[in-house]
């Protein structure tokens, strides 16, 4: 064992050095924690020394030389002592004066929350309400139950109904756990172990006082032992104001406990860490809960502007209207006129996109003739007539008509006038280009196959039963094959 704790020492020889000068560089705290398990007893002592003696010829293991280095120091156990309680003394007195810093600060933010007596106010109102009383305050240990109690309707708990009370009336109020970050922290500290801690290093100061009586006997250093008694004074003269601190920060917390409506009985058995988790807890469920409804409102805001802006972008400054605009300009250039103007409104009217569904059959049958014979001019009911604008070639107004060339020499002439003609129609600045075409054909192919309502689409059947293969019907004979 003594072999293995070496490892995380320095070498021997250093050691003894660093303990009489109190060295913390060479020898750390973890280090000085584990010297003190290994200290050896008076019986291993004795006969380490008696094996020495008796074969003065042969080495000593390194387990025996450190065991030996070390009885060789005067009053090593006090000297290791002393110097522990010296380097835990500021860490422990920093976390203890924390502590106690924490409850005052906590105190005071829940003194003067604005947004803790707003819930206290409106608690209070509550109770009141559904109680039918007039009750002028309530215990505190009752914010532990708000969250536990619902309503009959939606199920909602106490504390739901609360905060939204609470941001509907105060606009100014916060979520609370940000303005109680002291006694969260309290909430998280063992007060016990605190009054334990302070109890302690005033034992170890006084032992520490006996160590360093026992050190000057033998130690003739006077520097370290006038620096190691202005320490203890200066330790002793602290400690002294931490008790001071604490007695009268308790006496401050009875009274807040108190001023809070405790029973002054009760505020004598009441515990700092149970007082400070109750309100610390309170205050973590309120915030979660005013986050979740803040949310939702945002959410309902966001709907609400959502739904005033729906639609609009479709109406205005659409496809079509843009579409509308494209052909009646250029109707109007080739016309010079605007009152022949036949645009995509006209469009809709002449294929009866707004009549009813009687009329839809004569305007599909329409369609297909003028798709099938575009050079030829059709007039019903008076849609299509002199003044309707469409182009000489026969075909939709703004759209190119396509001339056949025939294959055979005689019609010759009349294919190259027909491409010349073309050409020339080509050219025309009046006309819109393809991609303004193709757009028009779909919405007019689109309107005239459009299914009336009521009828439902006709659907195809294959006839299995009149299907009939030619190899089954075909007799093949030698004679033929011959032939």
């Amino acid at each position: 064992m003594i072999m293995i704790g070496m490892t995380a020492l320095p070498p021997p020889r250093v050691i003894k050095t660093a303990i009489i000068k109190m060295d913390s560089t060479i020898i750390s705290k973890e280090g000085i924690e584990k010297l003190l398990t290994m200290l050896p007893t008076d019986e291993e002592k004795t006969k380490i020394l008696e094996a020495q003696q008796a074969n003065p010829d042969i080495p000593l293991g390194s387990a025996e030389f450190f065991l030996l280095n070390l009885s060789s120091i005067s009053e090593i156990k006090a000297r290791l002592e002393l110097w522990l309680f010296k380097l835990d003394f500021e860490t422990i007195e920093v976390e203890i004066a924390e502590h106690l810093m924490d409850l005052k600060v906590g105190m005071e933010e829940l003194k003067r929350s604005k947004t803790f007596k707003d819930i206290i106010r409106v608690l209070r109102e509550i109770g009141n309400f559904l109680n039918s009383c007039d009750l002028k305050g309530f215990q505190l240990d009752y914010l532990s139950r708000v969250p536990e109690v619902k309503d009959t309707v939606n199920k909602h708990s106490l504390l739901q109904h609360l905060c939204q009370i609470i941001l509907d009336r105060c606009s100014d109020t916060t979520d609370l756990h940000a303005d109680l970050g002291g006694i969260s922290r309290c909430a998280k500290a063992d007060w016990d172990e605190i009054i334990r801690k302070i109890k302690k290093l005033e034992t170890d100061c006084q032992t520490s006082w006996e160590n360093l009586r026992a050190i000057a006997k033998h130690d003739s250093s006077t520097y370290l032992r006038n620096k190691l008694s202005d320490f203890l004074v200066d330790c002793a003269e602290r400690i002294q104001v931490l008790k001071l601190v604490h007695d009268r920060l308790m006496n401050r917390f009875r009274k807040f406990l108190i001023y809070l409506g405790y029973s002054r009985n009760q505020a004598m058995d009441y515990k700092v860490k149970e007082f400070c988790k109750l309100i610390s807890e309170f205050a973590l469920e309120y915030k979660t809960v005013r986050d979740r409804l803040l949310q939702q409102q945002e959410k309902r805001a966001n709907h609400r502007e959502r739904h005033k802006t729906r639609g609009k972008m479709i109406t205005e400054g659409g496809r079509f209207g843009k579409l509308d605009n494209e052909i009646g300009q250029e109707n109007m250039n080739m016309n010079g006129t605007t009152s022949s103007t036949y645009g995509f409104s006209g469009l809709k009217s002449a294929i009866g996109y707004n009549t009813g569904d009687k009329n839809r059959q004569d305007d599909k049958n329409m369609m297909e003739a003028l798709m099938k014979n575009p050079g030829t001019e059709k007039q019903s009911n008076g849609q299509f007539g002199s003044n309707s604008n469409l182009s000489t070639t026969g075909g939709l107004p703004g759209l190119r008509g396509r001339t056949r060339q025939s294959v055979s020499g005689t019609n010759t002439a009349n294919g190259s006038m027909s491409e010349k003609a073309n050409s020339s129609f080509t050219h025309n600045k009046t006309f819109t280009t393809d991609t303004e075409e193709d757009e028009t054909m779909d919405l007019l192919l689109k309107s005239a196959m459009t299914v009336p309502k009521g009828q439902p689409p006709k659907k195809r059947t294959k006839k299995y039963g009149e299907r009939k293969s030619f190899r089954r019907t075909r007799n093949i004979n030698e004679e033929d094959v011959e032939t």
